[in-house]
């Protein structure tokens, strides 16, 4: 028994060693929050939108519920501050945007016929390529770094899914429903059950899986107008980029999706592009990094201790 214990504790010395090792390490590198970009920030929001917007014609004949799930966060992803934002430039944009994703939603839950939540889909496609136009200088859809920084945006929101597909609620000021994570309507104990351990919230993960091939596909158009020298840094963000698509796609634990995300992807496009990063919050987004992986090892130690010694 006492050998038991003594292996076991020396395997949990071991897995602590190693975890604060790599908290330290990534220490930098969780508190990737890049200064913000108003335009960046729209566009991002308009590409992960479209991406629900998807995923109601694609889910609502098999899946109903995950597309009725999918319009409800698309008809909450656009913030008053950002439809007054729209409405500035566009009146009829500002109020017709945020109708028709309404609409949608109220359609989907009302079981409306196939065709009409298409065409739906198709008309709200439309009005997001008139907001684009309207919100959007037409300088900056070909600027570097707001290219950079929608790309930058776009991961986080791939973070943010399978952060719900964990079930962890992102809390926070975020440009959608602060509940719009927890699209499966589970309580708040249950989704805790599930956190760090498997996906529990299937259309926050297919939310993470398509934000995630969106931003595979964005690196070609990132690549052409990345600056002179970065050539080495944007090899391995694409390295990066494909072990993050690949780690979604397998199901990968949270928190290796999350060190691939800060470690392997912010930190290669941050190098690349030379992106500001934002200090306020930055110690308090670490804080958390640090409770979760102690509150993992906790939990380990513990499980393993358990088990070597019965």
């Amino acid at each position: 028994m006492e050998r038991k214990s003594t292996t076991a504790l020396l395997l949990a010395a071991m897995m602590v060693g190693g975890l604060a090792y790599a908290s330290a390490g990534q220490q930098r590198a969780f508190a990737h929050n890049f200064s913000g970009d108003e335009s960046a920030a729209f566009l991002a929001n308009v590409d992960t939108l479209k991406i629900h917007l998807m995923l109601v014609g694609g889910n609502y004949v098999g899946n109903h519920d995950s597309a009725r799930q999918h319009a409800e966060h698309a008809a909450e992803h656009l913030s008053a501050a950002t439809i007054k934002e729209i409405a500035e430039r566009n009146q009829r944009l500002g109020t017709d945007l945020p109708a028709a994703l309404g609409k949608l939603k109220t359609s989907v839950e009302g079981n409306s016929p196939r065709s009409e939540i298409v065409q739906q889909i198709k008309d709200i496609n439309g009005l997001l390529g008139e907001t684009v136009a309207a919100r959007i200088d037409k300088s900056q859809l070909t600027n570097s770094t707001v290219n950079a920084l929608v790309f930058a945006d776009l991961v986080n929101e791939i973070l943010e899914s399978y952060q719900g597909a964990y079930g962890v609620m992102e809390e926070g000021d975020h440009d959608h429903s602060s509940g719009s994570m927890n699209m499966t309507g589970s309580s708040s104990s249950a989704m805790e059950e599930g956190a760090h351990d498997k996906v529990v919230n299937m259309p926050a993960y297919q939310s993470a899986r398509w934000l995630a091939l969106k931003a595979s596909s964005m690196y070609y158009k990132l690549s052409a107008v990345a600056p002179a020298g970065s050539e080495a840094s944007m090899a391995k963000l694409r390295s990066g980029l494909d072990e993050l698509k690949n780690a979604v796609d397998g199901q990968s634990s949270l928190e290796a999706v999350t060190v691939i995300v800060h470690g392997k992807v912010h930190q290669n496009l941050m190098d690349a592009f030379s992106l500001p990063m934002e200090e306020e919050g930055s110690s308090s987004d670490h804080d958390q990094e640090t409770e979760i992986s102690g509150n993992m090892t906790g939990n380990m130690t513990g499980s393993m201790e358990g088990n070597m010694t019965q």
